[in-house]
């Protein structure tokens, strides 16, 4: 009879794929196994476990509610396994080696990007980074591990990822050279409203709307919204030709300097503070590896976050 000690590692590792796959093709060549091999192993499990675990679909293979309750703690099964295996006295990143994926979100992206990969290169040579801007998908891929660490301005409720905050957000207003607010002594909400703005839509799991429109219905002020973008670059590129302004990520808009200025936000803009979160796969909360990553991206961070206040563009003291 099939019992506990018949269920090996690798019988978990299909049974996570499979669960996120939908399919046995795709979780043998995610797996490097055999269609043969994924049949035979499908079936030990259902033997262990004593339940079917999947149905077949026209689509391939659904998990049934057994196999959805299970997966999360085969995740974290795994994530054990894992940290036994690369349990290592001394951690050196020289002798690491292998493909790394980190997430940022769309506004850090233009500064972080280089940044980032100047120091991690530096310190691990044998690395192998790939990145990406944050998408409707990076949820579920963290929590699959196929992003090692994504940097976005929430902390996630989700029981597969964990949350470090890692900085305080700093946002400013954006303007075109020589814009008429700039010879305003100060500014405040009901100002900054009269003049047409541009929105960054930065994908959040929670859906919040945008900083600007939250503020202006809390203060039953309609502001005149010209566009909305994702990319930063070309969200400043349309500010060039146009009084419209823009508010954004502080550490982003430096890398632009050269083409706008910025100023502070008014006072009412405080209330919406928040942090900079470095979301990681639970199963990597205790792997040396990945408590180095997340620290060199704080120290990246800060960095930028240290080089951005330093050419900042006060309002106050603008002519």
């Amino acid at each position: 009879m099939t019992g506990l000690n018949d269920l090996k590692i690798g019988s978990l590792r299909l049974l996570k794929s499979l669960v996120e796959e939908g399919s046995t093709q795709k979780a043998a060549i995610k797996l490097g196994m055999s269609q043969s091999g994924v049949s035979y192993e499908l079936k030990k499990l259902r033997e262990i476990f004593n339940d079917s675990l999947f149905v077949r679909s026209r689509d391939g293979l659904v998990a049934n509610e057994k196999a959805m309750r299970i997966y999360p703690q085969v995740v974290m099964m795994l994530g054990a396994a894992e940290d036994l295996y690369n349990d290592v006295e001394d951690f050196n990143p020289v002798n690491f080696h292998g493909k790394v994926t980190v997430s940022l979100i769309e506004p850090l992206a233009i500064c972080m990007m280089p940044n980032l990969f100047e120091r991690l290169h530096k310190a691990a040579p044998g690395l192998e980074l790939c990145f990406h801007t944050w998408s409707s998908e990076s949820m579920s891929k963290l929590a699959r591990g196929e992003i090692d660490v994504a940097v976005h301005n929430f902390t996630s409720k989700d029981p597969l990822i964990s949350c470090a905050i890692i900085s305080q957000v700093k946002r400013v207003i954006a303007c075109r050279k020589h814009h008429p607010i700039l010879k305003q002594s100060s500014i405040n909400l009901q100002n900054v409203c009269e003049y047409p703005w541009l929105l960054q839509e930065v994908h959040h799991p929670e859906r919040l709307p945008n900083v600007i429109e939250t503020l202006a219905r809390d203060h039953l002020i309609k502001p005149q919204i010209v566009a909305r973008a994702n990319y930063l670059p070309g969200l400043v590129a349309m500010l060039e030709n146009t009084n419209a302004l823009l508010y954004s990520s502080q550490i982003g808009l430096s890398a632009l300097r050269d083409k706008v200025e910025l100023l502070e936000a008014p006072p009412e803009f405080d209330i919406l503070r928040s942090n900079y979160c470095a979301l990681y796969p639970k199963t990597h909360r205790n792997s040396k590896f990945h408590k180095w990553l997340i620290n060199e991206i704080r120290v990246t961070l800060k960095k930028l976050v240290v080089e951005a206040e330093g050419i900042m563009h006060i309002s106050t003291n603008a002519e």
